[in-house]
């Protein structure tokens, strides 16, 4: 089973746990913001919704047996559903914190359940009454796997160990330390790759192969010395006497998802560095690898082994046939949501207020606030008179935001950007300073300016709006580093910009040279490009001289292109520049959208931001893959597709009043502003 936790989406509501049916017909998907719902899988097509949004819903699993479907929330419940009619019939509560992780035993009659308050909880099903609580983990459960004949369970936590359990009765097994087998001491694998940032560690995914006589387990793997070097990896356990017996190093960053075929053929394992690699089993080099557009929180294989379903932090899910090179669908949910939240931002027709609409035009948060920002991660930041405060999706507040902070910033990874003074912190979602303001505010790259769609209205933004795959950028005497969740610096200042990681990888500049550093602040790609991009895809745009050439993640150039200007790749085409008009070309550097926009931005959901005329009045539309202008007027801003909606502006007379709307993917109106009705 997959449970993923800690690595936040970037962009999000991220898929955190997708699982088959058993008759591979179907896909239950659970995300972040509490939707759960349900897809065909030979149509490609939303059959259901059962829930959301509400809390997140962090695991799912699919019961043997073909009765029930069981989900892991976010307030530290689960959720049992009827098959296939997605009634709810009963809520498991016991667990202090968040459920991460489910697995059920192969007859279907019992349920394991980890938590973030460091216990594993057997259930039994379909009655739903707790058996055993299981403890000796020090920290986070994140991840479960019951064995083909159902007699073990194993457990991964972000204490960096493996639980080794004997079912039904819960007994621990043994101590794996060092390669050597003790017996019946702690029943924990110790798998600690060693030092390392905190989002870096913990047994994030479990698999028992098909014959029960492997364990795999995800992880980091750091090879030690001068030049220290950090690989994803997927470790192989002998069960019978618990040693290792291979590893595979394929992944960049932290693998943070695993899957294994029925028939004992296939592995599939998902990472941050944006993709999910197959692997012929009993070993082998990877057959395939498939780039995502954000970390690869779960994946999960069809009982017949032929498709592979991957979810990621863009919230879609993708179904891949086994061989194939490009996803076979996208599942991505048709109706527009905010953020965690199924409201969005409104101003009332006076002007006079802001409030909460659903996609439906009904207010729900009525409106009251003198300024507001959409929901992020459940929580949306508002300001009365002159005080900043969080609310949830109900209206009510929900974190205050202290005293004396004259800034404050949406959650992102659980910590919100604040200012005191001229001073940089973070506030944690109790209202606590987690993180006392000290550093100065990161600036921009001037570079970074003229890539944002934002300059078309004048929006420029800071390095970094918070914290990304564990890791914010902080300044201190106008050099650059990176700081963890505690305050700690872990990449010290000495860079003139750093970027927001992705991928397990960060745009840094010195000296007016580019290139990319890892998460340890090793440099993995040498500051030595006149200009660079972020990685798109697994590949990064640089240039030295006047030639342009796309690097992966181990700096190899795989791609040289003849253009003035290039940047990364996203949804499989990268804008390019020739002459003073853009275009797209694809993986293969084939023009695949002739040259004939002012300026080009990146895919988001089949569609990209594309501008013509000229600096400062730009008109914004939205193409197709084709280079099609959907059927809809020039917008004076506008801003990327997600969860099947954008936002955006008519109108360019800066005289009058032009209120922002939303749209959806054919530039049909489906929000107005001026059409909201009372609740």
């Amino acid at each position: 089973m997959v449970a993923c936790a800690g690595l936040c989406a970037a962009g999000g509501p991220a898929v955190r746990s997708v699982q088959f049916t058993g008759d591979g017909k179907s896909l239950v998907a659970g995300y972040e913001d509490g939707r759960v719902l349900v897809w065909t899988v030979d149509q490609a097509r939303l059959a259901a919704r059962w829930a959301g949004p509400t809390e997140s819903v962090y695991a799912v699993a699919v019961i043997p047996g073909g009765q029930l479907v069981a989900t892991g929330t976010g307030d530290g419940s689960i959720r049992l559903w009827s098959w296939p009619e997605g009634r709810r019939i009963a809520k498991l509560e016991g667990h202090q914190e968040a459920v991460l992780a489910l697995a059920a035993s192969p007859d279907g009659k019992l349920l394991a359940s980890g938590s973030g308050d460091a216990t594993i909880k057997l259930w039994q099903l379909p009655e739903g009454r707790l058996l055993e609580t299981l403890a000796g983990h020090r920290d986070s459960v994140l991840s479960l796997a019951i064995s083909p004949d159902g007699k073990l369970l194993a457990s991964g936590s972000a204490d960096t160990e493996i639980g080794l359990w004997s079912l039904p009765e819960g007994k621990l097994l043994g101590q794996m330390k060092r390669g050597k087998f003790k017996t019946l001491k702690t029943g924990l694998l110790s798998v600690a790759p060693g030092p390392g940032n905190a989002t870096e560690l913990g047994v994030r995914a479990l698999e028992f192969s098909a014959d029960g006589g492997e364990l795999y387990s995800s992880g980091l793997e750091i090879k030690r010395g001068p030049g220290e070097t950090a690989r994803g990896a997927v470790r192989v356990w002998n069960v019978e006497d618990l040693h290792l017996e291979r590893v595979y190093k394929e992944h960049l960053t932290m693998v943070v998802s695993l899957a294994v075929a029925a028939d004992g053929r296939t592995l599939v394992s998902g990472s941050s560095d944006h993709t999910a690699k197959l692997y012929p089993l009993p070993g082998g080099e990877p057959a395939a690898t498939w780039t995502h557009p954000g970390t690869v929180y779960t994946v999960a294989m069809s009982p017949d082994g032929q498709t592979v379903a991957t979810g990621d932090s863009s919230g879609a899910v993708r179904l891949w046939d086994r061989n194939g090179k490009s996803p076979r669908s996208t599942l991505i949910d048709p109706a527009p949501r905010g953020e965690g939240s199924g409201l969005w931002r409104v101003r009332s027709q006076d002007r006079k207020a802001y409030g909460y609409a659903d996609q439906a035009g009904v207010w729900r948060i009525a409106p009251r606030f003198d300024e507001a920002e959409e929901f992020s991660e459940d929580l949306a930041l508002v300001r009365i008179k002159k005080q900043w405060l969080f609310i949830d999706p109900a209206g009510k507040e929900a974190v205050a935001v202290p005293q004396g902070v004259t800034e404050c910033g949406p959650f992102h990874e659980g910590l919100a950007r604040i200012k005191q003074g001229k001073l940089i912190g973070y506030l944690d979602k109790a209202g606590r300073i987690a993180i006392e303001p000290q550093f100065a505010e990161a600036r921009a790259s001037e570079r970074s300016l003229i890539l944002e769609p934002g300059v078309a209205v004048g929006l420029f933004s800071t390095a970094s709006p918070g914290f990304r795959e564990g890791l914010a950028v902080f300044e201190k005497e106008r050099k650059q580093g990176y700081i963890d969740k505690t305050g700690k610096v872990v990449v010290v200042a000495q860079f003139d910009y750093a970027s927001e990681f992705q991928g397990g990888r960060a745009l840094v500049s010195a000296d007016k040279k580019w290139g990319f550093i890892d998460a340890s602040g090793r440099i993995a790609i040498p500051v030595q490009y006149d200009e660079a991009t972020h990685f798109g895809e697994g590949l990064a745009a640089v240039r030295s001289g006047r030639i342009w050439s796309y690097l992966d993640g181990e700096g190899k150039a795989v791609l040289s292109v003849e253009f003035d200007e290039a940047r990364g790749f996203s949804e499989g085409l990268a804008p390019v520049r020739q002459g003073k008009l853009w275009g797209y070309i694809d993986r293969a550097g084939k023009l695949s959208i002739a040259p004939q926009f002012s300026a080009a931005w990146d895919f988001h959901e089949g569609r990209a931001l594309v501008a013509n005329g000229k600096l400062p009045e730009w008109k914004l539309g939205f193409a197709n893959r084709a280079g099609k202008l959907i059927d809809a007027p020039w917008y004076r801003w506008a801003g990327d597709f997600q969860g099947g909606v954008a936002r955006v502006e008519a109108g360019f007379s800066r005289e009058e009043h032009h209120p922002s709307v939303l749209i959806d993917r054919s530039g049909t109106i489906l929000l107005d502003p001026q059409a909201v009705a009372a609740p």
